[in-house]
């Protein structure tokens, strides 16, 4: 039987502060509207019909973790070590909410966007005869 290893908050905030860094580097995909509000992290079932998810989004310049049942706190958004608290606090049970996963899901989700703006640059290129 595999044991189930322990949230560490060091390691969430770590990937989180990452997450942050590089949204904050990437910033003009919200700014010329490549990403929708949020960059998804995850996304899971509390209750059969109750839903939570995780995401990166823009407030004014400043990059926040939240989602839907998740800074239910704090509507303004969390810090890295404040969505990590939160993870241990109240989403440890969830499976799949490990450093690890988290950051997988976030790159997995931005890859999307960032094929969206450079497919549009490259199309623009094309159009006005760049290249």
């Amino acid at each position: 039987m595999e044991k189930k290893r322990r949230i560490e908050i060091e390691e969430l905030t770590k990937v989180f502060n990452e997450m942050l860094r590089v949204s904050k580097q990437y910033s003009y995909l919200w700014d010329e509207g490549f990403v929708d509000n949020s960059i998804n992290v995850a996304r899971g079932f509390i209750a059969q019909d109750e839903t939570f998810s995780i995401n990166v989004s823009k407030y004014g310049n400043k990059f926040k973790i939240n989602g839907k049942n998740f800074d239910y706190y704090d509507k303004n958004g969390l810090s890295a070590r404040q969505a990590a608290l939160r993870i241990k606090e109240d989403f440890s049970t969830f499976s799949g909410l490990e450093a690890d996963s988290l950051k997988e899901s976030f790159y997995s989700s931005s890859k999307k966007s960032l094929g969206k703006y450079l497919a549009e640059k490259a199309l623009e290129k094309i159009k006005f005869g760049v290249l």
